[in-house]
């Protein structure tokens, strides 16, 4: 069983963060603008149960490499310092028809939003700089465990800050209601 764990922080913008990423020599691993699109029963049975169903459209940036459409299931946080989370990832061939899948099992779009991507590695953690409409700039830091975690966190000044554990879809549709939107498709102007 794959366990996913991540520690996210909100960061004001990604101009410190690329510096000391250049200056612990992080690799880059690419930059991509994806499009998510979560799915649940209509009663909100994954939501409520701490699970989700994810389809994710990845368009490389640099143009060089073709889009991608990934199916993610996540499973109920476990209780850990950071975001801790049974995963099961895929590729697919075609995202229309996964799409097509998931509501034919009685799954509906619940909310579609983009994310700039922009990947890095460093000390064998995957540092993601991701940046949403309406909620601004995050970093994730991915590891094998809290303590690679934490070390990378601390090279990039970030351990003094609070870690987020709400996913993304949660933070926006958090942030809808408090606006008072039942907007359920966030994308950046002109994508």
């Amino acid at each position: 069983m794959n366990i996913e764990i991540e520690a996210k922080f909100q960061v004001s913008d990604f101009r410190l963060l690329r510096g000391m990423l250049a200056q612990h020599q992080a690799l880059p691993e690419g930059e991509h603008l994806e499009t998510n699109t979560y799915f649940d029963t209509p009663d909100h049975a994954l939501r409520d149960a701490d699970k989700g169903v994810r389809l994710r459209v990845t368009r490389d940036l640099s143009g060089v490499a073709p889009a991608q459409a990934i199916m993610t299931f996540k499973g109920p946080r476990r209780p850990s310092a950071f975001k801790s989370r049974q995963e099961i990832e895929f590729t697919v061939g075609d995202a229309a028809n996964a799409a097509a899948l998931l509501e034919a099992l009685g799954l509906a779009p619940v909310l579609t939003f983009q994310k700039r991507r922009q990947s890095w590695l460093l000390h064998g953690c995957k540092v993601e700089l991701d940046e949403l409409p309406l909620l601004g700039c995050f970093t994730e830091i991915e590891g094998s465990d809290e303590t690679a975690i934490a070390n990378v966190a601390a090279l990039l000044c970030l351990s003094g800050q609070p870690s987020i554990t709400n996913s993304y879809i949660a933070l926006l549709l958090e942030h809808l209601s408090r606006l008072g939107s039942d907007e359920r498709t966030i994308l950046f102007p002109s994508a």
